[in-house]
């Protein structure tokens, strides 16, 4: 029995009317082009395009690049005033729940990426913009790619966190038991600030925040020196770094002291040399000429040396005062 074609057109216009609100329902979250100077302008479409193929490997669905470039050039009046009025327009008029806006500064020799997500289904107001640097050309498309995943997916974005503890203390995160140490491997955490417990028997718990960076081991150390767990357990060590400074000082003064003996000595040298040389010119004998050239050797030993105990010592003094 062959069905009517009447029928096969309803049958299709419907499959095209439920997928197209299914297709708009993914579309949540667009990509505007990046605002910068005109002398920037190639740079800011390396990182448009950068932020947009790190989205799209977030399992997020974005909006065309073309329909996002259309809305934006309608309402260019308003996305050159504003990025913020930008996103919520553009957004409004392709049906993205979000909407990721970009500026890009010159900052020295590098750049500076600064970032925000704009929910337009809730009408929230963002929050602040973040900046992220470049240190020049050839890593602005990473920093980029790192930017838009941070602030648009800030839960795909981790580090790790291990606790050094005696064993069995048990670590809480944002409130959550985690692990107990000794910690096999590193917790897993997103980027930012987490809250931290370590709990160990009847001991004093420690808590505190720490910050975790992106895919870098951020390691708390603590200890139980007394009723409590604490992280100070690293002074006496600190500590025992700074006893060099006072033996040090005293070795350079001491030094300095000696060195100045040896000037003055040097001098007294120079006097004896000048006057066996008169004798010697009035003279002229042996005895005369190898008193002379004694003095001269002496005044030039204790003006070389003393000087070098003096150089040697001041400075020894001068590192054991400032150095911290």
């Amino acid at each position: 029995m062959r069905v009517p074609v009447v029928v096969t057109l309803l049958i299709a216009a419907g499959a095209v009317c439920v997928a197209a609100p299914a297709r708009a329902a993914q579309t949540v979250l667009a990509v505007l082009p990046t605002q910068s100077g005109v002398d920037d302008a190639v740079d800011a479409e390396l990182v448009t395009n950068m932020m947009r193929a790190a989205l799209a490997e977030q399992d997020l669905t974005l909006a065309p690049a073309p329909a996002v470039t259309s809305s934006a050039t309608t309402n260019r009046t308003a996305c050159q005033q504003s990025p913020i009025a930008c996103a919520r327009l553009v957004g409004a008029e392709i049906g993205a729940a979000r909407v990721v806006a970009s500026e890009l500064f010159r900052d020295g020799g590098g750049f500076d990426l600064r970032v925000v997500v704009v929910d337009v289904k809730s009408g929230a107001e963002p929050g602040p913009w973040k900046s992220f640097k470049a240190s020049d050309r050839t890593s602005l498309g990473l920093v980029a790619q790192q930017a838009a995943v941070q602030v648009a997916r800030p839960e795909a974005y981790f580090g790790r966190l291990t606790v050094t503890m005696s064993p069995g203390a048990e670590v809480i995160v944002d409130g959550v038991a985690r692990d107990r140490t000794p910690m096999f491997a590193p917790l897993q955490l997103s980027v930012g600030r987490h809250e931290v417990e370590v709990r160990a028997g009847r001991l004093v718990p420690w808590r505190g925040y720490v910050d975790i960076s992106l895919e870098q081991l951020t390691t708390l150390p603590l200890c139980a020196p007394d009723d409590a767990v604490t992280n100070r357990c690293n002074r006496p060590t600190a500590k025992a770094d700074t006893d060099w400074r006072e033996p040090t000082g005293i070795a350079g003064a001491i030094g300095a002291s000696a060195g100045a003996v040896g000037l003055v000595a040097g001098g007294g040298a120079l006097v004896m040399a000048n006057a066996a040389h008169e004798t010697f010119a009035q003279t002229a004998s042996r005895e005369s000429y190898d008193a002379m050239r004694g003095w001269e050797t002496k005044a030039t030993v204790g003006f070389v040396l003393g000087g070098v105990l003096v150089v040697a010592g001041m400075t020894a003094w001068t590192i054991s005062m400032v150095v911290e």
